[in-house]
């Protein structure tokens, strides 16, 4: 493996932990109020987003017993009422910087209407032009969970074109709640990843440098 290729993988696993600050830029946010102006099931006009893999459905807030954060505006049930769950891959396409650090974030909930079941979702940044997936992850969220953050974080160790992606898994027509999706640049305004993520680093480096005086 290349050490560009252990940068990249190294800050992954680390989560990159960014040192917060209200000066990221954010590169895209959706909070689902305008794609439609009543519920629907196995929605798929949304306006930033692609559908496939099956199905969604669009919640207005109240809508099928269902709350959207803060109690109003849309927001979007992962498994559709196909008994298949959906995905969506956003309409837009972002160039990812070597050594930037991004973070994709939304918030989610349960399904709000069984308490008993627990939903999975998988989310995260996929290479445009090959599909391979460049940081992902799966959540679950009890049926009865409150609304809270799920977020990723990449630094890429070269440049890509890349979009994101949200996945229902499931198929019993109701799934994790997403609301309030946000994809940032948190490293062009300054700030940078915290030391945990950098000592990490540089003990993969050393470790991988260790083997090649090994090999020697």
């Amino acid at each position: 493996m290349s050490i560009k290729k252990l940068v990249h993988t190294l800050f992954v696993i680390a989560g990159i932990g960014l040192s917060a600050s209200s000066q990221s830029a954010v590169l895209f946010s959706d909070n689902f109020d305008a794609d439609h102006n009543a519920s629907a099931l196995n929605f798929n006009s949304l306006i930033n987003w692609n559908v496939s893999n099956g199905t969604i459905d669009y919640i207005r807030s109240g809508g099928y017993g269902i709350s959207c954060v803060g109690g109003s505006g849309g927001c979007l049930d992962m498994d559709g009422s196909t008994s298949d769950a959906g995905r969506i891959t956003s309409k837009a396409t972002f160039s990812l910087v070597s050594g930037v650090a991004y973070t994709l974030e939304a918030q989610v909930s349960g399904n709000q209407r069984s308490s008993t079941s627990t939903d999975d979702m998988s989310f995260g940044i996929i290479d445009v032009n090959t599909n391979a997936l460049l940081v992902g992850g799966t959540i679950s969220r009890a049926g009865s969970a409150a609304f809270s953050l799920a977020a990723l974080g990449l630094v890429p160790g070269i440049a890509y074109d890349a979009r994101l992606f949200f996945e229902g898994i499931g198929g019993d027509n109701v799934g994790v709640i997403l609301d309030n999706v946000e994809f940032r640049d948190d490293t062009t305004n300054g700030n940078v990843p915290e030391p945990g993520a950098l000592a990490l680093l540089g003990l993969g480096l050393a470790g991988l440098a260790a083997s090649r005086r090994r090999k020697q």
